[in-house]
Parts: structure tokens; C-alpha cells; sequence
């Protein structure tokens, strides 16, 4: 089951125009399905009723699925074969550019056609290769170029010979030479794209984070209420251990500084003993440094245990060897028998 949020203006345009994501995907399983693409058993699909409101997509589960990203991230640390011994990477990335050519042959534009959006079967090259989050399709009578390829550089295959076996799949032989060197282009702007998106929204929610708290609290999370204080907006949701996200970055900054006091004390308190044992510590090793003790030797001696040996034999071996200093070693807690009290 997949649930899709209307929270933000866009989506709720998008909503308006085209219906709920939801149905979009319901939609779309089917006539995958029906074109013989292998795609999860769309169940139902609910909508709410008002316009920012959520809908659901829920599908037969795929028991044991894997997700593609998983060998293509496997395949690009050449790692592979050791992780996924029962795959041939060459070969499944022939089988997902031949699912994307049959794609393409039925006026199918998936625009999202990427690892975490295929699926396995189970870990092996012959496996079943499931579409899922279809709510993007297209279906039109026939792709442009620019469709195809846009649709192809999706896919993260990173090394040139992986991307190779892809096209392979796609087009027996590979793409034409301008065609592959399009797609190179499409692709590594997509990667630049993906890279420099995933920095911006770090950074742009980090400012947001200073002005207003998170815009998509946990939806189990009550809301805050009216006129309550930062240090109550910031606090820790003893029932599911999650921060309730209605104070605003700035605000849990303040509450840390106001409390910053009642932590120090017991700090300082503890940080004076702590800087005299360090100065003393240090005067003693440099003392000791220029002034080595000398040891007074006193002869050999032997260190023994009451599991060494018998006894017995211990006793005789010590008279033999003539020894005067004996450590005896034992531990407290396992007792003290006759045996040990005979060798003391």
C-alpha cells in the first residue's frame, strides 16, 4: 500500500487536473497488464474527499521482491558476483533494456524508469522483472527520441561496460553512435541533476528549518497546541520516541541555550577536580621522567595457580627449584577449597 499526500499547492493542482496519484497508478497497472507488462496485481485504490486530502494504492505483495538498485549498486562497486552469486550481471541488464524497449514499443513513456522502480522476482538472472510507482506514465501512440533516451539515461548504470550490455538489451547491436551520444549527454545530466537537487534541498531546508517547523510532521503526531511554548512544541513524544516537529529549528536552538545553564553546573562543578588530576598527573610523569627509582632486585621468584597442577607436584617443583618469592594467583570469586589454602 502506497499513500499519496495532496499537502502542498502543486499537488493540489495536479489533483484537479489529472485525479489522484492513486488512481493514476491503479489506472496504469492495468494497462500494463493488459500490454503483458509485468507489474504488481493492482488491488483498489481510495481517494479522500476533499482536495488535500490523501489517497492509497494498494497492490498485491510480491513476496522475496528485490529491488534492482541493489545488484546495479552491487555491479558498479564490482561486487556483483559476490554478493548476488545467482545473477549474471550482463545479462539482467540485457532483460531491463529489453524491458524498456517493449516499454517503448507500446507508446509507454514511463518517466521514472529507474532501479528502485523495478523489482525481482527473487536474486536470479531469469527472475520477473516487476514495474512499480507507475503514476507518472504516459502512454501515447509513438515516443520521440528525446522520450526514449530520457527514458533510458533514468537508469543508474554507472560503468561504460554495464551500459553497454543495457543498450544491448534495448537495441540489438547498441544505439547508433549520435543516438549513444545523446543518451550519454541525457544521462549524465540526469546524475548532475540528481546530485545537485538532493544538495539544494539540503541546504533550502536547512534555511526553512530556522523560520517554520517541518512542513510534513509524522501524521500520527497530534497537532501543537494553541499558545504553546517552544520548549513544548520541541519536546520528545514519550508513546512513539519521535520528536513532534512543531518548533522550528530556531526555536529548539533557543530552548538548548536557555537550558544551557542548568546543564553547565554540574559541568563546572566536576571540570575543577578534573583540570587538578590532569596538572597533577602530568607533574608526577615529568618527575618520574627525570628522576627514575631505582628497584632493588631480590631475587627470582615464580608465579603459579591453583589449576597449574596438582598440588602436590606444584609444592615439589617449587622445593626443587629452590625459590623463596611465590606469587599465588586466584580470583575471589570462585572460592577457596583445601586444595588452595594446602599451596598457600
Amino acid at each position: 500500500m502506497k499513500q499519496f499526500r495532496h499537502d502542498d499547492l502543486r499537488a493540489r493542482l495536479r489533483r484537479r487536473r489529472r485525479g489522484t496519484r492513486a488512481r493514476l497508478s491503479f489506472d496504469a497497472a492495468l494497462r500494463l497488464r493488459r500490454l503483458g507488462v509485468a507489474t504488481p496485481e493492482p488491488l483498489l485504490y481510495a481517494e479522500s474527499k476533499t482536495l488535500d486530502g490523501p489517497a492509497w494504492f494498494v497492490c498485491r505483495l510480491v513476496p522475496e521482491a528485490l529491488e534492482l538498485r541493489y545488484v546495479l549498486r552491487a555491479l558498479s562497486a564490482g561486487e556483483g558476483s559476490a554478493r548476488f552469486p545467482a545473477i549474471d550481471g550482463a545479462a539482467l541488464l540485457r532483460r531491463v533494456g529489453g524491458l524498456a524497449a517493449t516499454l517503448h514499443r507500446h507508446g509507454i513513456w514511463f518517466r521514472d524508469l529507474t532501479s528502485g522502480n523495478v523489482l525481482l522476482s527473487e536474486p536470479a538472472t531469469d527472475a520477473e522483472l516487476y514495474l512499480v510507482d507507475l503514476n507518472r506514465a504516459r502512454f501515447r501512440r509513438r515516443l520521440s527520441l528525446s522520450q526514449r533516451l530520457r527514458d533510458l539515461s533514468r537508469m543508474p548504470v554507472l560503468r561504460p561496460a554495464d551500459r553497454a550490455e543495457y543498450l544491448s538489451g534495448y537495441r540489438s547491436g547498441g544505439l547508433p553512435r549520435y543516438q549513444r551520444l545523446l543518451f550519454e549527454v541525457f544521462h549524465y545530466g540526469f546524475r548532475l541533476k540528481i546530485r545537485s537537487k538532493e544538495g539544494a534541498r539540503r541546504g533550502l531546508r536547512r534555511f526553512a528549518d530556522l523560520l517554520l517547523p517541518r512542513r510534513r510532521a509524522h501524521p500520527h503526531i497530534p497537532e501543537a497546541d494553541r499558545g504553546a511554548k517552544p520548549q513544548e512544541r520541541a519536546v520528545w513524544d514519550p508513546l512513539t520516541d519521535q520528536p513532534h516537529q512543531q518548533a522550528t529549528r530556531g526555536q529548539r536552538l533557543g530552548v538548548r541555550l536557555r537550558d544551557a545553564a542548568h546543564h553547565a553546573r554540574p559541568l563546572l562543578r566536576g571540570a575543577g577536580p578534573l583540570l587538578r588530576s590532569i596538572v597533577e598527573g602530568k607533574r608526577l610523569r615529568r618527575r618520574l621522567e627525570r628522576v627514575p627509582e631505582r628497584v632493588p632486585f631480590q631475587g627470582l621468584g615464580v608465579a603459579v595457580g591453583p589449576d597449574s597442577a596438582p598440588v602436590g607436584a606444584l609444592v615439589e617443583a617449587i622445593g626443587d627449584l629452590g625459590v623463596e618469592n611465590v606469587l599465588l594467583r586466584f580470583h575471589l570469586w570462585q572460592g577457596v577449597d583445601g586444595d588452595l589454602l594446602r599451596l598457600a
